[in-house]
């Protein structure tokens, strides 16, 4: 008689393996040989694993189990479950954390990490075990369900097995299983615990140049994650960028539908279309639709689910609208900002100091317009929904600003942060075009700051 565990991984496959082992059988676990036989379809030679065992758990054999139960009549089926498939997830995704990325889970689930498909995983997971018990459901005596977290055990797997109830404890091979549904608890009281306590969700609004850097250098020690892959510090930003190569690309990926671009024999001579990654530089008109799909929207939760946040990117301006559906509710923005001419002439020389950016022809009016398309965004389109800070650059190096930004986001900044020896911006008398002037005075009255035609 051949005994199958077919519960997915991660619901106590461990523990079956190890009663059955007990009970003198040849036992097999997780095998990725079998797996790739399966997934190519050789099922014959499947088998041939299969005549050399007694018992078996864990991949390929919960995929399988209506071959099993067809090509192995007198086999008996014994299906693992968890309390319920969230616990199953949180099993999986710590599971994930520890392993790192394989094959299996590219095999089996068709994602080689859990992160960023819940819904996927755990409709999988419920298919999966709603398919085996329909399946058996006319096959009296075949198929046995076990939960070893409601107190299943030896009383349960030895009269299935006609076997007799061993004098040991049950194992509990992998403890924390047992522990998980603990854990979820204390983990959701935790949550509300820092929901009350914590720092809010944030993201820095503004365009490049303007302190955005600044902004998040000062919330950088206040236990946020704010990406993977960030970018490092160069000369223009000796203390760092605090900006994730991850969400430039998400954001990138949603622009680039609607940036709009010269013909290649035009551009030859206007050099005016932006390259990959530097759509921090696009004018993006007020009345473009953005779109995403599942892919980026996947991506997107991915990023806003290491809770609590700050992600900080110019082209958040544009990209606000797609990121909307799926930030929590507690998330807040802080839009930074100063003198649109002093932020145009730290573009242009951004521009000219950047090996990448030797392209392109940007004069001070494509920056102008720039700075004046971005805070539109900012003010026209989404500063009516959501709690949102306004500050100017000089704010963020004097205590009144800090303070505004602590009481705003309840996060514990670095007050050493700011250096006002790397303040750049100079008095600048250069004229602002009547809409960015209109702008910056909104800006500056948002702000509590006076409007002045030059930096203070």
């Amino acid at each position: 008689m051949k005994i199958f565990g077919i519960g997915l991984n991660k619901t106590g496959t461990k523990t079956l393996g190890t009663c059955l082992k007990h009970f003198g059988n040849r036992h097999i676990s997780c095998d990725f040989n079998s797996l790739k036989l399966y997934s190519a379809g050789n099922f014959a030679a499947v088998c041939e694993i299969i005549d050399q065992y007694d018992s078996f758990e864990d991949w390929p054999w919960p995929l399988m189990y209506e071959l099993l139960d067809k090509n192995y009549p007198d086999g008996k089926f014994i299906l693992t479950v968890r309390k319920s498939p969230e616990i199953w997830f949180q099993s999986l995704v710590k599971h994930a954390n520890r392993t790192g990325k394989t094959e299996f889970r590219k095999v089996a689930y068709g994602h080689e990490m859990p992160h960023g498909f819940k819904e996927e995983h755990i409709a999988f997971y419920k298919k999966h075990n709603q398919d085996v018990l329909e399946y058996f459901s006319n096959k009296p005596g075949k198929l046995l369900k076990v939960c070893w977290e409601n107190g299943d055990g030896w009383k349960e797997i030895c009269p299935f097995l006609e076997k007799e109830i061993p004098g040991i404890p049950f194992p509990h091979d992998n403890k924390h299983l047992y522990l998980d549904e603990k854990f979820s608890k204390q983990q959701e009281k935790k949550k509300k615990r820092l929901k009350r306590e914590t720092a809010k969700n944030v993201l820095v609004m503004g365009s490049g140049r303007s302190g955005t850097s600044l902004a998040s250098g000062i919330l950088s020690k206040a236990g946020y994650y704010m990406g993977e892959n960030l970018m490092p510090a160069t000369r223009a930003n000796p203390k760092g960028f605090f900006e994730s190569y991850d969400i430039e690309q998400i954001n990138e990926d949603i622009l680039r539908k609607v940036v709009k671009k010269k013909p290649p024999l035009i551009d030859f001579f206007l050099r005016k279309n932006l390259r990959k990654g530097h759509y921090w530089l696009a004018k993006v008109g007020l009345t473009e639709q953005l779109e995403t799909g599942e892919i980026i929207e996947k991506r997107i939760q991915k990023e806003i689910d290491r809770i609590p946040f700050c992600f900080k990117d110019p082209r958040f301006s544009y990209t606000l609208p797609a990121w909307r559906p799926f930030l929590p509710e507690d998330t807040v923005f802080l839009c930074v900002f100063r003198h649109p001419s002093a932020t145009g002439k730290s573009i242009l020389k951004q521009i000219r100091t950047s090996r990448g950016l030797g392209y392109l022809r940007f004069s001070f009016r494509d920056a102008m317009q720039l700075w004046t398309l971005m805070y539109s965004h900012i003010l026209h389109k989404h500063r009516n929904r959501g709690n949102w800070l306004f500050l100017h650059y000089n704010q963020l190096l004097e205590e009144e600003g800090l303070i505004k930004i602590e009481d705003f986001t309840g996060a514990k900044i670095d007050r050493t942060f700011p250096e006002k020896k790397l303040n750049r911006s100079l008095p600048d008398e250069a004229p602002i075009p009547g809409q960015a002037a209109e702008i910056y005075a909104e800006l500056c009255r948002l702000a509590g700051v006076k409007s002045s035609p030059c930096e203070k």
